[in-house]
């Protein structure tokens, strides 16, 4: 179950941004950060995910929200390149280091 998803059971009668303060206040972190976490603009961090996971009483949990960052955010996946293949150039900087 997605943060969108939990709203809609937990707070029928409340508007998108008044859920995500209230939730926000539950689990101790900014408005906006949950705001971001629904609309999945950014990812929680571990310690974030555990207090959602403890607040929603284990029905939103970060695996519910890996494939949707992956259809919205597919650049994040390609980001990082093993170290193998960044070519001679990224090794003789890291040389002059």
């Amino acid at each position: 179950m997605t943060l969108a998803e939990y709203y809609a059971v937990a707070y029928p009668d409340v508007s998108p941004s008044g859920a995500d303060q209230q939730f926000a206040d539950k689990i101790g972190v900014a408005r906006w950060s949950v705001t971001r976490y629904r609309k999945f603009l950014h990812y929680p961090t571990p310690t974030v995910w555990a207090r959602i996971k403890h607040a929603t009483k284990g029905l939103v949990t970060a695996d519910d929200h890996l494939p949707a960052i992956a259809k919205t955010q597919p650049a994040m996946a390609a980001r990082s390149k093993p170290a193998q293949k960044r070519g001679k150039a990224a090794v003789k900087k890291r040389a002059k280091r």
